[in-house]
């Protein structure tokens, strides 16, 4: 037996996974079954590390990657973002996150994950920006009719053509039909240098509405317009482009089109989001939206300790571990601990504790407890990792599990 565990689900591309997140082998090593209710509100304490990805979802990027890298990854599909000198690893709300400099960095998806039709819809994401103006995301075609069968949040709005201005609010508009849908401004202002939580919806009638920091900050009325799939940029209007990079946009008015701030956890999702559930995903706050669900008791981790965290992957009967790069998975930020001749502790194996009745093995892995980026005061861990290059299509795994810290906490950390 490995001891107490805390179970945690992930549900990606239709196969589930099962997390346990195992309690490390230290003398000081304690267990509690009770929940941690310190700074929670409206009942936080009862809901799983996290907010499970919500069902419907055509794309997710975490925006984690480290600074100088040249592609963002989709952890619900596979469309992957080309960069354009934003600036990626900066501090984010949850992980790390995208900053855009306002004069022209971007970052652009291609039309894999653009919006076709007339159904529902979210757009759903973090932002810190101290600026009154910038395309948040769009999906439109360059050239003089590339606004027909657009969408576009930005804060401000005044993209000309008719879209309205409120410097400093959230705008959202569609454009379909050679007519305008919804096309509005939020009452909340976010241009304060902090983080807002920002989802954006079209509903089934056709209507907007605008979320920010998960109450409802504005709503019009309208007709449901034809959008075009048409390619998805991050940061700016791409409007007079006639190629990625952005340097023929600098003649149109460049304040206006490229954001100047931070972008985090960009979901875009194939219906609209209730209520409820952009609550949640504000609520999730730093342990983000993650690709699972946490449940059990929470493992104690002394992160004094010399030791090694265990961490499995349990194995179901529509998931085989063995399709993951053991080496590629990090759990708090560490890497997988290594033997002394440099090759990776992990193993498959069977595990007390994950399901019987299949027989594939599970995936068990080592963490160096003194390597973990942890705090005294933290609740949560992220693991992070993704499936081996030959594995096609590729997926990335997000997960979050409960901790309890013990022990002193790592100096200078």
């Amino acid at each position: 037996m490995l001891g107490k565990t805390a179970l945690t689900r992930i549900l990606t591309a239709g196969a589930t996974f099962a997390l346990l997140a195992l309690p490390v082998f230290s003398q000081k090593a304690q267990y509690s079954d009770d929940q941690d209710d310190n700074n929670n509100d409206d009942n936080r304490s009862a809901q799983p590390c996290g907010t499970p990805l919500p069902g419907g979802t055509l794309a997710w990027w975490p925006l984690d990657e480290p600074p100088n890298s040249l592609a963002v990854y989709d952890y619900a599909n596979s469309f992957t973002g080309s960069v354009f000198q934003a600036i990626l690893g900066q501090p984010g709300q949850a992980g790390s996150a995208a900053r855009f400099d306002g004069i022209r960095s971007y970052i652009s998806f291609g039309n894999g994950p653009a919006i076709s039709g007339s159904g529902p819809f979210t757009v759903d994401l973090w932002l810190k920006t101290s600026n009154t103006q910038g395309v948040i995301i769009q999906q439109r075609q360059p050239g003089a009719v590339g606004f027909n069968g657009e969408y576009v949040l930005s804060v401000g709005g005044g993209l000309a053509g008719g879209f309205v201005s409120s410097p400093g609010a959230i705008c959202w508009g569609t454009y379909g039909d050679f007519q305008f849908g919804f096309n509005f401004c939020s009452t909340k202002y976010v241009d304060d240098n902090h983080w807002h939580h920002v989802a954006a919806t079209r509903e089934i009638d056709g209507s907007g509405l605008i979320y920010i920091d998960g109450a409802l900050a504005g709503s019009q009325a309208a007709p449901a317009r034809t959008l075009q799939p048409f390619s998805v940029f991050l940061g700016a209007d791409k409007r007079d482009c006639p190629a990625d990079y952005p340097a023929g946009c600098l003649t149109f008015d460049g304040a206006r089109l490229y954001l100047n701030g931070l972008l985090d956890e960009v979901q875009i999702i194939n219906r609209a989001l209730t209520s409820p559930e952009v609550r949640a995903i504000y609520k999730a706050g730093a342990e983000g939206t993650t690709n699972a669900l946490t449940a059990g008791a929470s493992p104690s981790i002394n992160l004094n300790s010399h030791g090694k965290v265990p961490v499995a992957l349990c194995s179901s009967p529509s998931f085989d571990p063995r399709i993951l790069d053991p080496l590629s998975i990090t759990f708090a930020g560490a890497t997988v601990a290594l033997r002394g001749n440099g090759s990776g502790m992990f193993s498959f194996v069977k595990i007390s504790g994950c399901q019987a009745n299949t027989p594939v093995p599970d995936l068990l892995l080592q963490f160096q407890a003194d390597t973990l980026q942890l705090h005294p005061t933290d609740t949560f861990a992220i693991l992070k990792g993704a499936t081996l290059s030959s594995v096609a299509p590729p997926r990335r795994i997000r997960a979050c599990a409960s901790v309890t810290i013990v022990g002193p906490d790592k100096k200078d950390n």
